[in-house]
């Protein structure tokens, strides 16, 4: 095995535990906002798009501006992204 196989391989894996990671916390955020909004908050809890996936995010932050999901979500979708990039220029040389 070549160096770049394995940083291929580590980076691959990197990113879907980042991407894997950052729908959890989606998820979580998603509880969150259901607990303390039972009024008016009828979304669905099955399926992940980026539209429903950006109002989720930007509501949790209307309701918790200091709340630390926000800042794990942004950190694991960085991750897999900087990982997928990497497996990306691996498969490019």
């Amino acid at each position: 095995m070549t160096i770049r196989l394995v940083v291929e391989i580590v980076s691959f894996c990197t990113g879907i535990a980042g991407f894997t990671i950052a729908s959890r916390l989606v998820d979580r955020m998603f509880d969150e906002i259901r607990r303390s909004n039972d009024r008016r908050w009828n979304y669905s809890d099955l399926g992940h798009w980026a539209r429903k996936d950006y109002f989720v995010v930007s509501e949790y932050r209307r309701l918790y501006p200091h709340g630390k999901l926000y800042v794990r979500w942004r950190v694991s979708l960085l991750l897999g992204v900087a990982a997928f990039a990497i497996v990306a220029v691996c498969l490019m040389t």
